[in-house]
């Protein structure tokens, strides 16, 4: 482990155990945070995509039991409720519908009976790789300036950020099966296995942003009568917004489209009161965040 991030997890260490800890804790009684992941894969996988996307199985678990230990595991469905006393609350999702997420995660979490909600981008079901992955595994990683074309200039559409970038990606190793999306009959073993919901990440997860209303009109209806043609018990008129980005446009639209609840890729706690449900704040969980880290951040620090 680096000097940097040995000391980083030793500062964190005491840092929990501390009066400070302590008191942020009292100030988070009763409120909800939403946590952001996106893929969880086996300890022994040699994973080369996004980096910050995919958390090994045993540091989920660690997250996990130091979730249970100091907050209330409730679904998402469980939001329109408002705010609960006492213990805080803790709603965790997925975007991307990875299968590593179905494979380790999930399981994981229907063995102790907790819910959760997974963010699907149909049109990637049947067991498609993510450019970002891809480019990741390419070698050469995703420089800033790559990430702004990728967004603007192709408008984060899969398609067009290939032909961009389709040199680098020629002749590509084959991907871990973890960092393909889940297919449709791995979504319905999930179901039968334990509390999970669906909402949707879009259809193709483009830059909603930078979308005509004839595009917006598509990528947000098409997924949410899919899920509910597929998952009618299982679904729910939420969106989680590709890439974090959306405008008053995007969020009209998505009203407009049906859905009750739009949420964003960064934040930390729900608002106690007066908040835009089109808009809603979740705390992304890079791979990189410890166990300690992760429980610093459920005691109300560094929101």
């Amino acid at each position: 482990m680096p000097l940097a991030s040995a000391v980083k997890r030793i500062a964190e260490a005491g840092l929990l155990r501390s009066g400070a800890a302590a008191l942020g804790r009292r100030r988070v009684s009763g409120r909800t945070l939403v946590l952001a992941y996106h893929n969880v894969v086996a300890d022994n996988a040699t994973t080369s995509g996004d980096g910050s996307l995919h958390i090994p199985l045993r540091v989920f678990l660690r997250h996990i039991d130091a979730i249970q230990e100091r907050a209330e595991v409730v679904p998402l469905a469980a939001l329109a409720g408002g705010a609960a006393d006492g213990r805080p609350r803790v709603v965790i999702t997925f975007d991307d519908a990875y299968r590593g997420t179905l494979r380790h995660a999930l399981r994981e979490l229907a063995g102790r009976g907790l819910p959760a909600t997974v963010f699907v981008p149909p049109a990637f079901v049947p067991g498609a790789t993510f450019w970002w992955d891809d480019l990741g595994r390419a070698g050469h990683g995703l420089e800033p300036a790559d990430r702004d074309s990728a967004l603007g200039e192709c408008r984060g559409r899969d398609a067009e950020v290939r032909r961009r970038f389709a040199a680098r990606l020629e002749a590509l190793p084959a991907a871990d099966p973890d960092l393909r999306c889940a297919t449709l009959e791995e979504l319905q073993a999930a179901v039968a296995a334990g509390p999970v919901t669906f909402g949707s990440h879009t259809w193709s997860h483009p830059n909603l942003a930078r979308a005509s209303a004839a595009e917006l009109q598509d990528e947000l209806a098409r997924p949410l009568a899919w899920l509910r043609d597929h998952f009618p018990e299982r679904s729910l008129p939420a969106i989680s917004y590709p890439y974090g980005l959306r405008s008053p446009t995007v969020e009209s639209a998505a009203r407009d489209a049906g859905y009750t609840m739009g949420f964003l890729v960064s934040g930390g706690w729900l608002p106690a009161q007066g908040s835009n449900p089109f808009a809603l704040p979740r705390l992304n969980v890079p791979a990189g965040m410890s166990a300690d880290g992760l429980a610093l951040r459920l005691s109300g620090l560094f929101a």
